[in-house]
């Protein structure tokens, strides 16, 4: 295990590397577990390079969605680029089935 200085910097590293994989589709939807909060550089370099945080489209706000039973803080998400269109963003789940809720997202591209 690494110090959490060298896990933030893997994790941009990784985020940089899917954001240029992905960089000559039009459009892109990411989602799943990011490990970073809303604040950290790796949610911003997403918005920098034009992903829409689809919770925050939907709720104008970030749901938590971890750890499941209580959750306290929001480290899932998904993203669009692109000519995509965010109509429904849910959690679901309990703690008997997960440690983080489910999000359950509809589009139309």
């Amino acid at each position: 295990p690494g110090s959490k200085k060298s896990c933030k910097i893997k994790r941009q590293n990784q985020i940089k590397k899917i954001v240029n994989f992905f960089d000559e589709h039009e459009n892109v939807i990411l989602c799943g577990d990011f490990n970073s909060d809303p604040d950290t550089e790796v949610i911003k370099y997403l918005k920098n390079n034009n992903y829409k945080n689809c919770c925050k489209k939907i709720h104008k706000k970030d749901l938590f969605t971890f750890p499941c039973e209580y959750p306290e803080k929001c480290i899932d998400y998904f993203f669009i680029k692109g000519d995509i269109k965010i109509k429904k963003y849910e959690l679901f789940g309990t703690h008997e089935e997960t440690d983080h809720k489910g999000i359950k997202a509809t589009f139309t591209v």
